[in-house]
């Protein structure tokens, strides 16, 4: 999840700029630029992914019985990791477009739409693979709503190319490289508890765990995204007095 080395997360602080000035041919460059930097680290993840896979299963002991089924875990959540890269940065546009509330609103339902598509498998008798097509319809409908989102917004990123220049990149990954640091220390911490109960308590145990964690984290976060989306924009409106404009975001909500 830190592959893409902080490019995601500087995409809206490079991008923010030209947005705010309306400079189109600035948010081209930037957006493009940017994608293409996570286009090549999508390509490596998955290449990365794909040859350290043995030594995974070898590193948990994999059973004979259990290595094909952890394999293809393993295979489609590299993949489908991999393929998530070059979305991100969705998040910095739309802050810069004054429309950051479609982001906390897709993260609140998307895994939900996991969750539903995992226990329809799951019950039909598909095992564990069902976690890969409950990931897989997770990411396809954040790529249909992030693409969604891109398309609609003004102004509207487009491709242009000229943008690929090395001081431009350079000037990327000097602000990227410090955000990924953060990012690695939050995916380290993130996966250590499930790696700790899978190696002393047994893989049985770590999807009890993830579920009894996320069950209640997913209820509070879809009512928290919500409020923390909408409510500081509606009370900015109603305090400066936007009548209308306030009425007709109300009701969008």
């Amino acid at each position: 999840l830190w592959m893409d080395f902080g490019v995601g997360a500087a995409t809206g602080r490079l991008i923010a700029k030209p947005v705010a000035d309306c400079n189109q041919l600035e948010i081209n460059r930037w957006w493009t630029l940017t994608r293409v930097a996570l286009v090549t680290l999508c390509f490596l993840l998955i290449v990365l992914g794909l040859t350290i896979r043995p030594l995974v299963l070898d590193l948990f002991s994999v059973s004979d019985k259990l290595r094909d089924g952890a394999s293809f875990l393993i295979t489609g959540g590299v993949i489908l990791t991999g393929l998530s890269i070059p979305l991100r940065g969705v998040t910095g546009l739309m802050t810069a477009q004054d429309r950051f509330y479609w982001i906390p609103l897709i993260q609140s339902i998307t895994p939900w739409i996991h969750f539903i598509i995992f226990y329809v498998m799951l019950i039909r008798g598909h095992g564990i693979k069902s976690y890969i097509y409950a990931m897989a319809a997770g990411q396809s409908a954040t790529w249909l709503l992030y693409n969604i989102l891109i398309f609609t917004g003004t102004p509207r990123p487009r491709l242009d190319f000229s943008g690929l220049r090395f001081h431009r990149f350079k000037r990327l990954l000097n602000l990227s490289s410090n955000i990924t640091i953060i990012g690695l220390v939050e995916t380290v911490l993130n996966t250590i508890p499930a790696v700790i109960i899978a190696r002393l308590g047994g893989y049985a145990l770590v999807p009890i765990y993830n579920i009894s964690r996320r069950a209640p984290l997913m209820v509070a976060d879809l009512v928290n995204r919500t409020y923390q989306s909408f409510y500081p924009r509606l009370q900015c409106l109603y305090v400066t007095g936007k009548k209308e404009e306030f009425k007709k975001k109300h009701a969008d909500v």
